[in-house]
């Protein structure tokens, strides 16, 4: 099975089974615990630093936000189970080209979101009930969620690069990035809100600030590490083999698979065709032989 790192990372394919299905579960167990933290300490500083109307806005606009959000996670759930898969039969290729494929497919989802988030926001308001009269609630619910909305693109790039460090069996590594992730979360919060005064707008602009920040520090650093080495090459993103013999080998994300093993395909082709030529050379000498001797 493929690794990031030998201190974080777990083999479920090796040792026992309920031990390694505790070692990778307990930091997901405690991840669980860790983002109920990070929610109680949200609501608890909005609670204590906004105004009742700014409150009941954010509030309302739960089920809304909750419907995107966590489409846009379990689409990034889906994207690394085909990298698990490659993972644990050790297929490194197709490891870096299924992390390169979801880096692609985040950004045109995140695009796509956006824009229907954007667009039907209004009416969207206007069907769990809020209304225009109520000018308050109306105004804190709109700037939240489309601030929220803005920063799609934060939340679903975070979970991907948590969930694709999950599917190569490091489970730790994510629950750093939450404990992180809180910590700048408080810090934001207390900043936007009550240093800048910026109400909701801060509020919501402090969770996608957040969401941000990890994947713009910690992507670099994956994805230049085997197996999951990436480059830009004239714009076309493109994944390279990890350096196991000096030179970089390059495929694109949707290519039929990299040089190095179409190379070596088309060289068990030509053996074998040889193979087959020099046996059937053999089989009519042999054949000749017989029959010169039994006359």
């Amino acid at each position: 099975m493929l690794k990031l790192g030998k201190k974080s990372s777990v083999d479920l394919l090796t040792g026992d089974e309920g031990w390694v299905i505790f070692k990778f579960s307990v930091p997901i167990i405690l991840s669980y615990l860790l983002q109920q933290i990070y929610t109680i300490s949200d609501a608890a500083i909005c609670g204590q630093t906004l105004g009742v109307d700014d409150i009941a806005g954010v509030n309302d606009v739960f089920p809304i936000l909750f419907i995107f959000l966590q489409f846009a996670v379990g689409c990034t759930a889906g994207f690394s189970v085909i990298t698990s898969i490659a993972a644990g039969r050790g297929d490194q290729a197709r490891v870096r080209r299924s992390f390169a494929a979801q880096l692609v497919l985040g950004g045109v989802l995140s695009l796509a979101l956006t824009g229907v988030a954007v667009l039907t926001l209004k009416p969207l308001l206007r069907f769990i009930g809020l209304s225009e009269a109520n000018p308050g609630v109306w105004r804190a619910a709109y700037q939240y969620s489309l601030v929220i909305f803005l920063g799609i693109f934060a939340q679903l790039y975070y979970n991907l690069i948590c969930s694709v460090l999950r599917s190569l069996g490091d489970s730790t590594t994510p629950l750093i990035f939450l404990l992180f992730s809180t910590v700048l979360n408080i810090g934001l919060d207390l900043l936007f809100i009550l240093a800048f005064r910026l109400g909701v707008i801060g509020a919501a602009a402090a969770t996608g600030g957040e969401r941000a920040f990890v994947p713009v520090l910690r992507l670099r650093k994956i994805s230049g590490a085997p197996p999951l080495r990436t480059g830009f090459s004239r714009g076309a993103l493109r994944v390279c083999a990890a350096p196991e013999s000096g030179a970089a080998d390059g495929t694109s994300v949707f290519g039929a698979g990299d040089r190095h093993h179409r190379d070596a395909a088309r060289a068990r082709r030509l053996r074998h065709r040889a193979g087959r030529h020099h046996g059937g050379r053999k089989s009519r000498a042999e054949r000749l032989r017989r029959r010169q001797q039994t006359q």
